[in-house]
């Protein structure tokens, strides 16, 4: 990364658990402070829950209108790395360090 490069509050937003794989249920709600989370702390009973096809807690990998899940925010990190290599490889690598950074949480906290 270059040395000129330097992150604003846009770059790096408020905590999300999301991409964290964090349980939710521990975290103070920040809804508030960034309203596309899609879910509040104050509504996560199945949040947690385990999905029996994927092994699981839901906010990880089910896909639902409700919330977005650790597999949404890769996903999306990853596309972003890809979309901005050609022009800006600094934002590039910083989406790809993000997403990578998701996929080693889910073995650390799991």
């Amino acid at each position: 990364m270059s040395e000129a490069y330097s992150f604003s509050s846009d770059d790096l937003g408020v905590y999300r658990s999301e991409e964290h794989i964090d349980n939710p249920f521990l975290i103070p709600n920040y809804a508030a402070l960034d309203p596309s989370n899609g879910w509040s702390v104050g509504n996560v009973s199945h949040v947690c829950d385990i999905n029996p096809k994927t092994l699981f807690a839901n906010f990880i990998a089910t896909p639902s209108p409700t919330w977005k899940t650790s597999l949404d925010v890769v996903r999306n990190k990853l596309l972003l790395s890809s979309s901005f290599y050609a022009a800006d490889k600094d934002k590039s690598y910083m989406h790809l360090g993000a997403a990578l950074h998701v996929m080693a949480d889910l073995f650390s906290h799991r």
